[in-house]
């Protein structure tokens, strides 16, 4: 067997060419920095996107927060003026100052005893039509009065 000499290349660590593991090494670092560079940048964008989504939704919340305001107050008046009309029902309604209106701006009066006149109504025999009349009832057939009834209700059936 022979043994071969074993030949060893020393480059001088200050000479102007650079060892060739060193590219291949260059390269691998360029392609890291360049990874890392890159999701460096996406953090960036996704930590951009997230303030600005924030900041959007606070906006959001302090208009809602103005318009509730807004309408609170408007409830406020329209509560005043509710009360102000139910104040206003009230005196109208009260029968005081219906009489002394009619009294006092229709000059109406109080009647006489003697322009008073009382009717005696016998309410078993009498039936009142639709336009106000009194119509007298005779004795029918329940058929009749049946069919009084339902024409009294629809107006159809004569």
């Amino acid at each position: 067997m022979i043994v071969a000499k074993k030949e060893l290349e020393y480059y001088n660590e200050n000479s102007k060419y650079p060892k060739p593991k060193k590219r291949a090494e260059n390269k691998k670092n360029k392609k890291s920095n360049v990874k890392i560079k890159v999701k460096v940048f996406t953090l960036a964008a996704i930590t951009f996107s997230i303030c600005l989504i924030v900041l959007l939704r606070y906006a959001y919340i302090s208009q809602l927060k103005y318009d509730i305001v807004n309408f609170e107050g408007n409830i406020e008046e329209l509560n005043k003026e509710k009360q102000k009309l139910a104040l206003e029902l009230e005196a109208i309604k009260e029968s005081g100052l219906i009489e002394r209106k009619a009294i006092n701006e229709l000059n109406m009066v109080y009647p006489k005893d003697e322009q008073v006149v009382y009717i005696e109504i016998d309410a078993d025999k009498q039936v009142y039509n639709e336009k106000g009349n009194i119509k007298s009832q005779q004795s029918k057939g329940i058929i009749t009065v049946i069919k009084n009834k339902i024409n009294g209700l629809f107006g159809l059936i004569q």
